[in-house]
C-alpha cells in the first residue's frame, strides 16, 4: 500500500518494529501529531530497527496519517557496531 506523500519531509525516531510494519515518533517540532505514525514495510527501503532516525513524508491511509518514502538518517545500533541485516 505504497502511498503518495505530501512532498514535505519530516524527521522522527522508529519506536516500534514488527515484521511488516512499525511506528515512527515524529520530532515534536516537525509534526503536530497526537500519536506515533504508522509505517508499512513497503514504504521503507532499509530494514528498520528501534531508535533508527528517519525522515519521511506523510500520506493518509484509512483516514489516519502514514509515513511514506521513509529514509534512514542514522542508526544508533549500527554506530555501536551491531550488524544490520542485508536490505
Amino acid at each position: 500500500t505504497r502511498g503518495t506523500g505530501s512532498g514535505v519531509r519530516y524527521e522522527g525516531t522508529v519506536v516500534c518494529v514488527k515484521e511488516t510494519f512499525g511506528f515512527v515518533r515524529p520530532d515534536a517540532d516537525d509534526v503536530e501529531a497526537t500519536a506515533d505514525i504508522f509505517m508499512h514495510r513497503v514504504d521503507v527501503d532499509f530494514t528498520p530497527r528501534l531508535d533508527d532516525r528517519v525522515s519521511f513524508e506523510l500520506a493518509m491511509f484509512r483516514k489516519r496519517p502514514k509515513a511514506v518514502d521513509v529514509r534512514l538518517l542514522a542508526s544508533p545500533a549500527a554506530a555501536r557496531g551491531a550488524p544490520r541485516a542485508a536490505d
